[in-house]
C-alpha cells in the first residue's frame, strides 16, 4: 500500500500563501512517512485498518476552537482521536 492510501492531509483553513506553503509541507510529510512508515509500523506493531486523516490548522486559536479547547495553552498543538490527527503546523513563506 502506498502512503497516500494510508494517509490523507486536509487543510483546515488559511490564506492562499499558507496553502502554497502547505503543499510543500504535504510533500515533505509524505516523503518522510514513505521512508519510515514500515519501520514505525513494525516498531509499534500497529498496522492501520483505515485511512488516517491529518488535519492541519492555520493558527493556534483556530486549532484550539476546532478541538473545543479555546483557552488551551500555546504548547497544546495537536491531538489524535479515532483516525484523525488534528494539529497546527507552522508554514513559513519562502520568497
Amino acid at each position: 500500500m502506498s502512503i497516500q492510501d494510508l494517509i490523507s492531509i486536509v487543510d483546515k483553513g488559511g490564506s492562499e500563501s499558507t496553502s502554497k506553503g502547505l503543499k510543500k509541507v504535504q510533500q515533505d510529510l509524505f516523503a518522510e512517512l514513505s521512508n519510515n512508515v514500515e519501520r514505525i509500523s513494525t516498531k509499534y506493531n500497529h498496522h492501520p485498518s483505515q485511512k488516517i486523516v491529518i488535519e492541519i490548522y492555520p493558527d493556534l486559536p483556530t486549532f484550539h476552537r476546532a478541538v473545543g479547547e479555546a483557552d488551551a495553552p500555546n504548547w497544546f498543538m495537536g491531538t489524535y482521536e479515532g483516525h484523525i490527527l488534528k494539529n497546527r503546523i507552522t508554514v513559513e513563506s519562502r520568497t
